[in-house]
């Protein structure tokens, strides 16, 4: 999916104030990964004024020893060595020389994380002795082997200054999938693909990239009917058969099943059955695989969920293996298609034996025939049950 630059206004205000001052303090761009520090610096680059001011986007050289990140700038004979005042002076100077004094330097830095102690020095002497504007990036949180901080030596500088970049917002999130021409992004739609995300550009650009969601091409004489385009904004049905060479990164999937336990709380069915439909599409079938048969018992679907179930491919012992699978055919079965002996013979024929669980499928068997308008049935499997105070 080609990601479009939304939001970000106050932030971008920020930069342009910044740029505007004779001698900003270091900028440093927070956010968690994928949340767009690449984009907000590349499209701050091209805010600067090249008139008076002369870009420099240097890139991070992770584990290349000292100075590695400034040495296409410096001269292939120049020491290398432990960070320190001297060194970092010495480097300044070489590269004063050659950016000259005509136009002030903006360095831009991606990942600052990533450089030498010595590199951090270098840019924070050419910032105190030229004016050198400052404008890096770093995760908000770091992990144990970024460790330390090397933007903890701007931290003291005046004017120093953490830019937060925040997730975006649902009604951004839609921006993107219309620019984008993804299809359908609709409310419930936008509303699953911001919760999965979390609003985070790269891992929404991820589950958009997935088999479940396409970029709708028109044929000329094709055109969909309104029918047609009504329905493909309000919901998408993909197979339930999900293609599993879609899978998200860890990280993602526990975003996308944290959203899809949110949905179901709330018990914004909308949402929770396109996020299901999500998780369907990214590998993750089985982990929701109980909120996504009830979603649909919701919806009045219930032979979709049985078919849902079915696919599944789990041995009767497995599925009874997990009583919350178990219960979800049983309601598909009692409530959405009115087989209600047949879910009943289900929830009774349980081999738990006297456990907790079983007693709850038991309980809820005798429920099923209430509901169902039996009542003296209902009663006669309750008083077999043992109370366990649940």
């Amino acid at each position: 999916m080609a990601r479009r630059f939304v939001g970000r206004t106050e932030q971008m205000d920020a930069v342009a104030a910044m740029l505007a001052r004779p001698r900003p303090g270091p900028v440093v761009v927070t956010g968690e990964r994928g949340i767009g520090r690449s984009g907000l610096l590349a499209r701050a680059a091209a805010m600067v004024d090249g008139e008076r001011d002369q870009v420099i986007t240097l890139s991070a050289v992770p584990g290349a020893g000292s100075l590695a990140t400034l040495r296409p700038y410096l001269p292939d004979d120049f020491p290398t060595g432990p960070a320190s005042g001297d060194t970092a002076r010495a480097a300044a100077a070489e590269l004063a020389a050659r950016l000259g004094r005509e136009r002030r330097p903006v360095l831009v830095l991606d990942d600052a994380h990533l450089v030498d102690h010595a590199t951090m020095l270098v840019l924070r002497e050419l910032h105190r002795e030229l004016g050198a504007v400052l404008l890096v990036s770093r995760p908000a949180e770091l992990a144990p082997q970024d460790l330390p901080d090397t933007v903890d030596s701007l931290r003291y500088e005046p004017g120093f200054r953490i830019l937060p970049l925040p997730p975006l917002t649902v009604d951004e999130v839609g921006i993107i999938l219309r620019d984008a021409r993804v299809t359908p992004c609709g409310g419930a739609v936008t509303a699953a693909l911001h919760a999965a995300s979390g609003g985070n550009p790269a891992l929404l650009g991820d589950l958009v990239g997935t088999a479940a969601y396409r970029v709708e091409r028109r044929v000329p004489g094709l055109e969909p009917t309104e029918g047609e385009r009504r329905r493909r904004t309000d919901r998408f049905d993909p197979p339930y058969d999900p293609p599993y060479d879609a899978a998200l990164t860890e990280r993602g999937s526990r975003r996308l099943l944290a959203a899809v336990g949110e949905a179901w709380q709330d018990l914004a069915v909308d949402r929770l059955t396109e996020l299901c439909r999500i998780a369907g599409a990214t590998g993750d079938s089985f982990r929701v695989a109980p909120v996504w048969a009830v979603a649909l018992m919701l919806r009045g679907e219930g032979e979709a969920g049985l078919a849902f179930l079915d696919q599944l491919n789990l041995t009767e012992a497995e599925e009874r293996r997990s009583p919350r699978l178990l219960l979800a055919r049983a309601l598909l079965l009692g409530l959405c298609l009115r087989r209600v002996d047949e879910a009943v013979a289900l929830l009774s024929d349980d081999d738990s034996g006297g456990t907790l669980a079983g007693l709850r499928l038991r309980a809820a068997g005798a429920w099923m025939l209430a509901v169902a308008g039996r009542s003296p049935a209902a009663a006669g499997r309750l008083a077999d049950l043992e109370y366990v105070g649940d």
